[in-house]
């Protein structure tokens, strides 16, 4: 909301959603409704919750699922979706191993279940870094890389072992 009082999504936007809603909510290929990417913002956030609850009212039988980058981010969204999704990424940079620790996946979900409480009743999902931040730029490309196998796998199982439910590459 801003300095009005003015809701982000206008009536017009969330009719326009609540018809996408309403068109695939009986489709046997939807698993969930994913609300967003790493919002930016209180503003922002409480709308994306304001917007989980209309569309959790249009179709209860289907999950809301928000995503964040940091442990802060996704336990901040827990009131946007049934199943709360991270992705924290190492990074990984050509010749060496992540710029981070990739401890940082455990660390994590540590800190989201932590900040949580154990009785949530949320799902939690994972995203390990499948790819690399140089893409498709050839200068990147000198010094970031995409994750080898055994970096994949690592990350993978340190997201079960610290308590994910599951994994979304």
């Amino acid at each position: 909301y801003g300095y009005n009082d003015t809701p982000r999504f206008t009536d017009d936007e969330i009719a326009e959603i609540l018809a996408v809603v309403n068109k695939y909510k009986t489709h046997p290929a939807l698993f969930g409704w994913y609300m967003c990417d790493e919002p930016r913002g209180a503003e922002w956030r409480s709308e994306i919750i304001r917007l989980a609850g209309i569309i959790a009212q249009a179709d209860p039988y289907h999950p809301t699922i928000p995503l964040d980058n940091g442990a802060r981010g996704v336990v901040g969204l827990a009131d946007a979706g049934e199943i709360l999704w991270i992705d924290p990424y190492p990074g990984f940079g050509v010749g060496k191993g992540p710029h981070v620790p990739m401890n940082k996946v455990a660390i994590a979900i540590q800190d989201i279940w932590r900040g949580l409480g154990p009785e949530t009743g949320k799902l939690l999902w994972v995203a390990p870094q499948a790819f690399s931040y140089g893409g498709d730029d050839p200068e990147r490309s000198k010094v970031e890389r995409a994750p080898t196998y055994l970096e994949e796998r690592t990350m993978t199982y340190m997201a079960l072992v610290h308590g994910a439910d599951g994994i979304v590459y």
